[in-house]
């Protein structure tokens, strides 16, 4: 598609997807955030897929940023606004940051950079927390409200996240976000597909974004409220990949082996994952057990 990156080429057209709904001010800081990237705007659109909202969000596009693509979209879900943003880019890459997001003035840049081989279908980069202190990373640190990390070196990753993700393409001619996961893992079972049609996932620390999440929200009892949809989601993910009664098998073991590392490390992380297949665990059951009746 485009050669190896330089500074002197070129650069490939862009299109930035930013789903949203009710979070107006957090959108607003997140668009003028992509608007300061070190990115020519010649090479950049800006495409915000909205679920409906309320708060006077189409009104703050029409004053404020007049240049960004605004479409609405009845059926909420992130994986649905992420699949309505892609069919109507335009661009070669399509980028993806959530609105609750603020990208490095080098982010789309570096991301372009990993796209040296037809064999690589995305990239990503980390995603710290704007604002916490380090405690409040650590004790949130691998779950859906912590930052995402994979090291300060260039890798092949099997699990990028959709809040720092660019993807070639066409990668969507085989790939799709599956729009029956609920809440989370949208992001790991595109990248498993991606992998499984015989593309490559690239790692860049340097594409840096950072989650602008709201104080309230990082609280235990907000961490575990979303060990639910995530469980469903998981026994999803896993169901398509997997026989009921092996799936039903992994799921248990993977229920003990999440027990088993809570009651050794007591972090909440452990928990969350000890909670998220258990819940996928009892989804296989009663899918099993429904089918046979």
């Amino acid at each position: 598609m485009f050669s190896r990156f330089d500074p002197n080429i070129d650069l490939p057209f862009v299109s930035v997807i930013v789903p949203t709904l009710n979070r107006k001010e957090l959108l607003e800081s997140c668009l003028k955030s992509l608007y300061k990237m070190n990115y020519p705007m010649s090479n950049l659109e800006v495409i915000v897929v909205d679920g409906g909202s309320t708060d006077g969000t189409m009104q703050m596009f029409h004053n404020d940023f007049p240049d960004v693509r605004f479409i609405v979209e009845k059926r909420r879900g992130r994986s649905v606004a992420r699949n309505i943003g892609w069919k109507y880019a335009k661009g070669q890459i399509v980028a993806y940051t959530d609105d609750d997001c603020v990208v490095d003035e080098n982010w789309l840049k570096i991301l372009v950079s990993g796209f040296d081989s037809k064999e690589i279908g995305a990239v990503g980069g980390p995603l710290f927390l704007l604002h916490q202190s380090k405690l409040i990373r650590n004790r949130f640190k691998g779950t859906p409200m912590g930052d995402f990390y994979l090291g300060d070196k260039k890798l092949s990753a099997k699990e990028l996240i959709t809040a720092n993700l660019a993807v070639r393409r066409d990668v969507f001619e085989k790939n799709r976000f599956d729009e029956t996961l609920i809440y989370d893992l949208e992001d790991i079972d595109f990248c498993r597909s991606l992998i499984a049609t015989g593309y490559t996932s690239i790692y860049l620390p340097d594409a840096k974004v950072y989650h602008n999440i709201n104080p309230k929200r990082l609280t235990i009892p907000s961490a575990l409220k979303r060990t639910f949809p995530a469980g469903i989601s998981f026994y999803i993910m896993e169901r398509k990949r997997n026989e009921n009664l092996f799936l039903i098998a992994k799921l248990f073991r993977n229920s003990l082996g999440g027990f088993y590392q809570f009651i050794l490390r007591r972090r909440l992380s452990n928990f969350f994952w000890l909670v998220k297949c258990f819940i996928a665990f009892l989804s296989s059951i009663f899918l099993v057990t429904k089918r046979r009746k």
